[in-house]
This record gives C-alpha cells, sequence and structure tokens, in this order.
C-alpha cells in the first residue's frame, strides 16, 4: 500500500513538474516577444528576372550596373505592445569594420547596430538611397500602411509580413549617385534582425554580403 501511495505523489510530482515547465517557457516566449517567423531564405535580391535568394549567411553576389530590390519576412512592429521588430540593413566599403561584425550582445556604441543608429527616413515610405558608410544602419518597419519604411508585399498573417525595399542610388560621403552612374565596384551588406529583441546578434539573425558591381 505504501508503495502504490509513492508511485501516486511521484506521477502527480512529475504532472506538475511538467506543467510547470510549460508555463515557464510559454512565459519567456511572451516576455521576449519572441517571433514565430522562420525563414530558411531570410534575404531575396531581386534585380531585373534575376532572383538571388541569400541561403548563406556569409555570402557573395554580382549585381548588374542598375537598380534592384530587397525582399524580406519581418514580425510587424507592434507600439501597443512595446515590440519593435525591425529589419536593419548597414553597408560599406570597408572590410575591416565588416569583419568585426559578429554574434554576440551589441554594444551601445556599435558603429552599425547600437544604440540610436538608425538612419531618420522621409514620411511613412521606403528609404530614398542606402547609405555606405560606418555610421548606422538603415531601420526597416512595418506596422501599418500609414506608418512604415518598406513596401508591403504581402501579409503573411496577423503578425508577420512580407517586405521589400528598392536601391535606385547609394549615397557615401554625403553624395548620392544613381546606380547606373556610381563607379563603386563593391560594398558589403550586413542584414539583421533581432528576432527575440534581446540587443544581441544571435545565431542565424545576421545575414553578410558582399556585393559585386559589374
Amino acid at each position: 500500500m505504501r508503495t502504490l501511495r509513492a508511485m501516486n505523489r511521484m506521477i502527480k510530482y512529475s504532472i506538475f513538474s511538467i506543467a510547470l515547465i510549460t508555463f515557464l517557457a510559454c512565459a519567456t516566449i511572451k516576455k521576449n516577444g519572441t517571433a514565430n517567423i522562420i525563414s530558411s531564405n531570410p534575404l531575396t535580391i531581386n534585380q531585373g528576372e534575376n532572383r538571388i535568394e541569400i541561403k548563406n549567411r556569409d555570402t557573395i553576389i554580382s549585381l548588374n550596373r542598375e537598380a534592384f530590390t530587397l525582399e524580406f519576412e519581418c514580425p510587424k512592429y507592434d507600439r501597443e505592445n512595446k515590440l519593435f521588430f525591425s529589419t536593419r540593413i548597414a553597408s560599406t566599403i570597408d572590410k575591416e569594420e565588416y569583419d568585426k561584425v559578429k554574434s554576440g550582445p551589441l554594444a551601445k556604441d556599435h558603429p552599425f547596430f547600437g544604440f540610436a543608429t538608425g538612419k531618420s527616413g522621409g514620411g511613412d515610405k521606403e528609404y530614398e538611397t542606402m547609405y555606405i558608410d560606418n555610421n548606422g544602419h538603415h531601420y526597416i518597419f512595418y506596422s501599418a500602411e500609414d506608418h512604415k519604411r518598406a513596401t508591403l508585399v504581402e501579409e503573411l498573417n496577423d503578425k508577420n509580413v512580407r517586405l521589400k525595399w528598392t536601391i535606385n542610388s547609394f549615397t557615401i560621403n554625403g553624395v548620392t549617385t544613381p546606380i547606373d552612374s556610381t563607379n563603386l565596384n563593391q560594398f558589403y551588406m550586413m542584414y539583421y534582425q533581432d528576432l527575440n529583441l534581446n540587443d544581441t546578434i544571435d545565431s542565424g539573425e545576421l545575414t553578410k554580403v558582399q556585393m559585386k558591381i559589374k
């Protein structure tokens, strides 16, 4: 009889433990605002009829000397619940600084993704140019048509969207040049989404692309 009571207590304890662990796990996800978006192709680059899916986190691609479009999935920017999801894109010609950007906690003075380093945009529309420098990033988000910095391609569900940003020109040292007139032969782009809003570049959140222009 004692053995039976002991077994019953163990079963009840096990059930309680499993329930507690499940509750804590759910609470943590809710607190961190973790996005429920999973994509094997986090970034696509379209140029003319060419569509390049960036499957590797560190890759090299070639572009023609003409406009191109970045297309990607992103959780919605949610001011009401303070879930400030965004896609951060930084570009530079400085390979030494580019190579320094790796996984790990983001320092407040990080040159590309530090505190308040998002470049200002003009109204609720796409950035009009891609800035190529060592100072900050393009802060791209979508909440609604009257609060956005990208063009909506598709609403995937009530929390996630697919967006695009078309780049027609580069701005370097304050000078804006149409892509078809630029002398730039290559630059380095960093594509970062903080999907759990922990101010850390976690595994799978950063894509680095060396862009060659021919």
